[in-house]
């Protein structure tokens, strides 16, 4: 007796164009259990066996054209490709002794080489074929069915009938109908899960246009399935992280595993993603090495990758599980990171009045760089019409009461701005942490209104509460370094300021005016000097305040001399009211002491004394 998976060979080999399509018709399979990356490789070797370059085939090659591994991979250090493939192989050979049985032509990967094998097969047309894959061979009538458990349970089975007799049948049928009875759990299971991807999918939870993105299950690639939990908390503590981001839709952990078993080539049918965050762990007993890449799922291009390596005891296992679930949480969804680098890119030059409600947002984190007044009014239009399209989108009403402090502290000037704007920034706060009342945003607003309302420790305290909440809102991170440079808490500061640019190196670079002043009041006017250098264009006033102090102490007269006409040029009497102007900023008596000091010294006419206008 012969198991199904026994085929006859035909005469002649499968052309091109068949196996091309037989390899389509595998890909797009549910049966075929190989990961997205086996699917790639797969889909190499395939194409360079058909192009007649078997030869090219090398752990090497498939790794960088594949596994998107660097031109520096070591096949002898890494043994992803020798691992993956024998991957692939029980995929395959899985797929055609179950879904792809009745296949025409088939695909095979011999051990010993990466080249693919085609051959053009046909099915069995005797009685026998229709035993269960994983009945052993045996005499033509045995007299028990081979004690085996099949994998999967597919169309009519030949079985003997169990008699009351025979425990042995019993055994059987019990084991039979114990699968069958979790093959309708695990099948029902994911229908649900469908509907309510599919219903997620299509509700707009909240957050008009934000980027919607699916973290695959992290794959755990070494040799020891003892280790396989280790990419599973992977997976789940940075979709844990991602959500912290409230402009992100982030799909839940039992949508992604689900989603798995449909591999990334069918996903998109059942939910509308835009994004795909997949990634690779290759843990050890003592290290553990993280890959991810994130995909724009629009044009199928990686838009960002990582790779790292950290040691891995018991002791710091999870410290370092959920340092990395940060690191990649951050450099994707925080401000200033990838996803908004692309979504920056992509309304580059669109009219205010034509962008979304999130579009907005990022535009308004633009302008949060450089404070350009060239743009508020236009984003003011902006904020407001979001509010009244949106009116639960808590992130347009904090970026709304940003708007409005900066036309307090920047006096930045629009039409029909409220008689006290700062007023209105905190009622606008209040109102965004009412709406999502576990998010940063609202209480970054709620803190800069605060303070711009002289209620120090309040602004403070917004500020801490809204960290509590996402320990990686690097721009409420910003925000203390600077008010703590401000109130000369330097130790502080220079801590926050620092902690900012380490976890964000694209920060927008004013932060750095923490840093500016740390070193300025320390005496150490190069270090100033150097920090300032990194402004943004275009300057601003208080650009060119600093810079004007920082060269008078160089001695470099004429450098001053240029920055105090700019300083005459955007307020002609700023001399006058440069005391009040920090006063204003709840600066220390000392600092703005310094700073009429310096600007005295770089030729700015300027009240001397601090406590007048």
């Amino acid at each position: 007796m012969k198991q199904v998976a026994d085929r006859k060979a035909e005469g002649s080999p499968p052309a091109h164009h068949e196996v091309r399509r037989a390899l389509q018709q595998l890909l797009e399979s549910n049966g075929f259990n190989a990961s997205a990356r086996n699917r790639r490789f797969l889909s190499y070797s395939v194409e360079e066996t058909l192009n007649g370059r078997g030869d090219r085939i090398k752990a090497y090659n498939i790794a960088v054209a594949a596994f998107d591994r660097g031109d520096d991979f070591d096949p002898l250090a890494d043994p992803i490709v020798r691992i993956e493939a024998g991957r692939l192989r029980r995929a395959l050979e899985h797929y055609y002794l179950t879904e792809g049985k009745a296949d025409p032509i088939r695909i095979d990967m011999p051990k010993g080489s990466y080249m693919a094998v085609f051959s053009r097969v046909q099915p069995e047309t005797n009685a026998d074929t229709q035993m269960d894959p994983a009945v052993a061979d045996g005499p033509e009538e045995p007299a028990e069915p081979a004690p085996q458990t099949p994998d999967v349970i597919t169309g009519p089975q030949t079985l003997p009938a169990p008699t009351a007799s025979s425990p042995k049948s019993r055994m059987a049928l019990t084991r039979v109908l114990a699968m069958v009875a979790a093959a309708l759990v695990v099948a029902v299971g994911i229908w649900v899960a469908i509907q309510q991807i599919r219903t997620v999918g299509g509700a707009s939870g909240g957050l008009p246009g934000g980027p919607r993105i699916i973290v695959y299950p992290f794959e755990e690639i070494s040799d020891n399935p003892a280790q396989t939990f280790v990419s599973r908390g992977m997976t789940y503590d940075i979709i844990a992280s991602l959500t912290r981001f409230n402009d992100l839709f982030v799909y839940g952990p039992e949508t992604s595993f689900y989603l798995a078993a449909y591999k990334q080539t069918r996903t998109n049918s059942i939910i509308q993603a835009d994004f795909a965050l997949t990634g690779s762990v290759f843990s050890t007993t003592d290290s553990v090495r993280v890959s991810v890449m994130l995909a724009d799922l629009k044009t199928g291009r990686n838009i960002w990758s990582w790779s790292n390596e950290s040691p891995l005891t018991p002791s710091d296992m999870r410290a370092a599980q959920t340092e990395i679930a940060e690191h990649v949480a951050r450099a994707v969804a925080q401000p200033y990171g990838s996803l908004f680098e692309r979504s920056a890119t992509e309304i580059a030059g669109k009219p205010a009045a034509d962008l979304s409600s999130y579009e907005c947002v990022v535009r308004f984190q633009q302008y949060w760089r450089t404070y350009d007044a060239t743009m508020y009014q236009d984003l003011l239009g902006c904020m407001n019409a979001a509010i009244a399209r949106d009116p639960h989108y808590a992130r347009a009403y904090s970026c709304l009461a940003l708007l409005y402090v900066d036309a307090y502290r920047f006096g930045q000037k629009a039409p029909d701005l409220p008689a006290n704007p700062v007023q209105r920034a905190l009622e606008l706060a209040n109102t965004a942490i009412s709406l999502e009342p576990a998010a940063s945003d609202g209480y970054l607003a709620l803190s800069v209104a605060r303070w711009f309302d002289h209620d120090v420790d309040g602004g403070l305290e917004a500020a801490k509460q809204g960290l509590a909440l996402n320990p990686n809102d690097t721009i409420l991170i910003g925000e203390l370094g600077i008010r703590y440079a401000l109130l000369a808490r330097w130790e502080e500061s220079k801590a926050m300021a620092d902690k900012l640019f380490a976890l964000n190196p694209r920060a927008p670079t004013g932060y750095r005016r923490a840093t500016f002043l740390y070193a300025y009041m320390h005496g150490d006017y190069r270090a100033a000097l150097a920090e300032l250098r990194a402004a943004e264009m275009p300057l601003n006033l208080y650009d060119h305040v600093f810079r004007a102090m920082t060269y008078a102490r160089l001695g470099d007269r004429e450098k001053a001399k240029a920055e105090v006409s700019q300083i005459v040029a955007l307020d002609a009497k700023y001399g006058e009211h440069v005391a009040a102007d920090f006063r204003k900023r709840n600066a220390d008596p000392s600092v703005v002491q310094a700073i009429v000091d310096g600007l005295a010294e770089a030729g700015l006419p300027t009240s001397q004394a601090t406590g007048t206008n």
